[in-house]
């Protein structure tokens, strides 16, 4: 499947589910955690990775949580929290900077599921959602890779529909 087929089929499921909204009987949790299931397996699937998250920052924004993910699913059931400015995700959602890591061993970070699931290399970008909300979208591989600038802006590119699909939502889903 190729990237431009990955992004339309983004923009669709985003269309569809906006109408959803209106709707009272339709928890807004429930139409972007379907929404989100979709995407990330196709892109996880476009990409060829192995793992792919969206974290979002908590209500007080000093931290991040996961949203969404492929691969890490250990990062929301313990409840793992990043605090913005630490770790790979946190430096991204402070610098508003995208990010490669070839060898995930050489950097911090805080979350020890990546590690202990393996992940080499990663790349994330930052995930615009609303004037002053911005989260992380990452994604890693099992394998050594040599992630390029045309993979990041690929990520940013997908990372940038995502924050418009899920813009709506984002203020029915922030944690505390």
């Amino acid at each position: 499947m190729k990237l431009s087929v990955a992004l339309a089929q983004i923009e669709k499921t985003a269309e569809l589910s906006y109408p959803l909204t209106v709707n009272d009987t339709v928890f807004p949790h429930f139409v972007l955690e379907n929404l989100l299931s979709v995407l990330l397996d196709c892109i996880r699937q476009v990409m060829n990775v192995d793992t792919i998250t969206i974290l979002l920052p908590t209500k007080s924004g000093q931290q991040l949580a996961v949203c969404a993910t492929i691969g890490l699913e250990e990062e929301i059931v313990e409840a793992v929290r990043i605090p913005i400015g630490q770790g790979f995700a946190g430096r991204i959602a402070a610098s508003g900077e995208q990010m490669i890591v070839d060898d995930l061993s050489k950097v911090e970070v805080v979350s020890p599921i990546l590690r202990n699931r393996g992940i080499q290399s990663m790349i994330g970008v930052p995930l615009q959602l609303k004037k002053g909300i911005s989260g992380v979208f990452h994604v890693g591989t099992f394998r050594h890779c040599e992630f390029t600038k045309d993979d990041v802006q690929r990520l940013q590119l997908v990372g940038d529909r995502i924050g418009l699909a899920i813009e709506p939502f984002v203020t029915d889903i922030l944690e505390t």
